[in-house]
């Protein structure tokens, strides 16, 4: 089986507004909406969880899901950090054997394209961990007090999207080996401090995560356009 889990924690800060950012209006939905059909969509998909925000109803999700006709979709509380959130989510899995895939995607990332998330799932069956990138082209400079202090070889550097998948014994093992980063941004980073090695596969750029208004304004122009 192929388990989901939806992580919806970011507030929408940069667009002057207290609303979460999956909650923003979309072409006539929420992003969110546009994100879980991504997922409902697909065949290769068993049973989705979302992570909602610890600080927000969920009876605002629930709406969510009945208009979308979403009943395989389980919520879950989210907790103070990402790391929390996605772990409450995964420890909702309770039917999983030690090879089922666990995808874990940013509820603001509304433009999955489905092949990608068909490439992620066969590679993960093969490769048993994975994530989608893309090479990094603007030049990179490390700045303190506004001053650049040097410049970063590129050469090596990619940006990591969502959905990450990893075999449920990979996560399993990872949160059971107590690390917690601090700043822990996804899951890849868990899974390599537990000491496993995590394949990367080519990401798509149209796979935004909306996290400024010109973000959202772009994710229109491809809904315009036909993305899939």
């Amino acid at each position: 089986m192929n388990f989901a889990i939806i992580a919806a924690g970011g507030k929408g800060t940069r667009f002057q507004s207290t609303t979460s950012k999956q909650l923003l209006p979309l072409m006539g939905r929420s992003v969110l909406a546009w994100t879980l059909q991504s997922f409902l969509k697909s065949k290769e998909i068993d049973e989705i969880i979302l992570a909602y925000p610890q600080d927000e109803s969920e009876s605002e999700y629930r709406k969510i899901l009945e208009q979308e006709n979403a009943p395989k979709i389980q919520l879950v509380k989210g907790g103070d950090t990402r790391y929390r959130s996605v772990r409450n989510a995964f420890e909702k899995i309770t039917n999983a054997k030690r090879e089922d895939l666990v995808l874990i995607h940013d509820a603001a990332r509304p433009l999955l394209p489905h092949i990608l998330l068909k490439s992620l799932i066969e590679t993960a069956n093969k490769k048993a961990a994975v994530i989608p990138v893309v090479p990094m082209h603007e030049t990179v400079k490390e700045v303190t007090e506004h001053q650049i202090v040097r410049t970063v070889p590129r050469e090596h550097l990619f940006l990591a999207q969502t959905p990450q998948v990893f075999q449920y014994w990979i996560l399993e093992t990872a949160y059971g080996s107590n690390h917690e980063p601090a700043a822990a941004t996804d899951e890849a980073i868990l899974v390599e401090k537990a000491g496993f090695y995590v394949s990367v596969i080519n990401g798509d750029r149209r796979n935004i995560k909306i996290t400024e208004p010109a973000d959202l304004e772009l994710v229109e122009f491809y809904l315009t356009k036909g993305w899939e």
